[in-house]
């Protein structure tokens, strides 16, 4: 599904994300710099409901905007724009691929102990940083969470509750969910500070333990019991959580503000004895929240497949199956959008069509398959291409046969994209085997001449400046007896041989 409009001459509207009172999230493309964004477009009748006025309230939705873009912490998606366009608001933000917290909750609550305490930890550091910049969310809750692929936590939606205030937000219905974690403070109508944010922390830590937050029922019984009743305790609903944790929710829980934790550093240094110590092993799959403290500053976990977009939670809705795909048109459109060197675009619209054209001959999918993959490379997505052609590969190879030009040519760009991701020795390793393969029982062929000189470059990148220079020396060798010595490819052959050698003369022996 996708929306046509363009906001700000730059962001185009693609899928919608999620709609509520206070507006809609939208996926979009920013078509300046051919990237994936999220647009929240904020209603402006709510800001007259508010009791500001549209000026007013405008001016206090760009400032938090501006103060939440401030806040410089990898748990707070990127602010990239904010402004007005027609009867709304914008916000323009990082996209970030995920799980929302509500829907882990909803498959695997009750939660490890590990696992709760390691997103608390993250929200309580998120919060920190904000609270030291006067930053209050006021809106903590599950479907503000998103758990990433690499375990790490993002909190979304900073400054967007502060343009209302609370009574708008529980007439309109503008967060469905929120009266399950809001402060008694909040629901009193006072002013919201950091301790009421470390109440919402509270809610939810008590949900990931227990699966449900500590109070439910119909909106006037949660808002009386959030303000009059004391939670149940966290040992009378579950018997393995530690006694240190119980406390803390308990003190997080606490109907006065000043009955708190001071502040969320405070809270995180009190979650860090429950946290997993570092351990430099990488587990398979991801979306684990203790992998950040297991491995920091590790790098991502490795997606052995191309992106799959479906299970992401800011991810565009599956169509019917049944829907139609108009191929000729997904073509022409992709080609448009390649065109305009909006290869990211292009390649979503590739996507759905190999998604979702089933019937597809294997020769138009494999081409599509090829052309997605080129997108990825013209993206300098080089990772994603490397993925995606090892996933055309075989189906290639089937298809055409082993030693067929788009089965070579698959191979060599697989080569190409190792070596842009500097993986020099596994590149020169793929082309090795490649030459062996397809070019050995002809080396004085023009093109297994290129490939060789390929192979010593990538052997020189690689710093194997031994093996470059024997292979450069037989390179050379045939070049010069099949080509001669004037010819172009020869000439640069030997140069990068003498390369190779002075470089190797130059290297100090032990």
């Amino acid at each position: 599904m996708t929306d046509g409009r363009v906001i700000a001459d730059r962001y185009e509207l693609t899928v919608p994300l999620g709609r509520g009172g206070m507006g809609q999230v939208w996926e979009a493309y920013d078509r300046r710099l051919d990237r994936r964004v999220a647009v929240k477009l904020l209603n402006r009748d709510l800001l007259s409901d508010s009791g500001d006025g549209d000026e007013v309230g405008e001016k206090r939705f760009r400032r938090e905007s501006q103060a939440t873009a401030r806040v410089e912490h990898p748990g707070v998606p990127a602010v990239y724009d904010v402004g007005s366009h027609e009867d709304t608001l914008y916000l323009a933000m990082q996209f970030v691929e995920g799980h929302l917290l509500g829907d882990v909750i909803a498959e695997e609550a009750p939660l490890p102990v590990s696992w709760a305490a390691a997103i608390a930890a993250q929200l309580a550091s998120i919060l920190s940083a904000a609270h030291e910049r006067a930053l209050v969310h006021r809106d903590l809750k599950p479907s503000n969470v998103i758990l990433c692929p690499d375990g790490s936590v993002k909190l979304l939606d900073f400054g967007i509750a502060a343009v209302l205030d609370a009574k708008t937000r529980l007439t309109r219905g503008a967060t469905p969910g929120t009266p399950l974690y809001m402060a008694p403070e909040q629901i009193e109508d006072r002013p919201a500070t950091p301790r009421s944010d470390l109440y919402a922390l509270g809610c939810l830590l008590h949900e990931l333990l227990t699966g449900e937050p500590p109070f439910t029922g119909t909106l006037p019984s949660v808002t009386y019991q959030h303000v009059h009743t004391a939670p149940e305790p966290l040992d009378a609903l579950r018997d393995d959580v530690p006694e240190a944790l119980t406390g803390l929710v308990a003190e997080l829980l606490a109907k006065r503000p000043e009955d708190r934790p001071a502040d969320a550093r405070e809270v995180y240094g009190r979650l860090v004895p429950l946290l997993p110590a570092p351990s430099g092993t990488t587990e398979p799959g991801g979306y684990d929240p203790t992998r950040p403290y297991r491995e920091p500053m590790a790098p991502p976990p490795v997606r052995t497949a191309p992106r799959q977009r479906d299970g992401a939670v800011r991810s565009r809705p599956r169509g019917d199956s049944r829907e139609r795909i108009d191929v000729a048109a997904l073509r022409a459109e992709a080609e448009r959008l390649r065109a305009a060197e909006r290869y990211t675009q292009a390649g979503d619209v590739l996507d759905r069509l190999l998604d979702g054209a089933d019937d597809l001959p294997e020769n138009e999918r494999l081409g599509l398959m090829w052309r997605r993959a080129g997108l990825a490379m013209s993206a300098r997505d080089h990772r994603d291409a490397l993925r995606r052609y090892r996933a055309l590969l075989p189906r290639a190879v089937d298809h055409f046969g082993e030693g067929s030009e788009p089965v070579v040519d698959c191979r060599r760009q697989i080569v190409d994209c190792l070596a842009l991701l500097g993986q020099f020795t596994d590149a020169a390793d793929e082309l090795r085997t490649l030459y062996r393969d397809h070019y050995a029982a002809q080396p004085y062929d023009r093109e297994a001449l290129e490939v060789g000189r390929r192979i010593g470059a990538i052997l020189a990148a690689a710093r194997h400046h031994e093996q470059a220079e024997r292979w450069l020396r037989g390179q050379a060798d045939r070049a010069a007896e099949a080509l001669g010595l004037d010819d172009n490819l020869s000439r640069g052959i030997i140069a990068d041989w003498i390369r190779v050698r002075d470089a190797l003369e130059e290297t100090p022996r032990d």
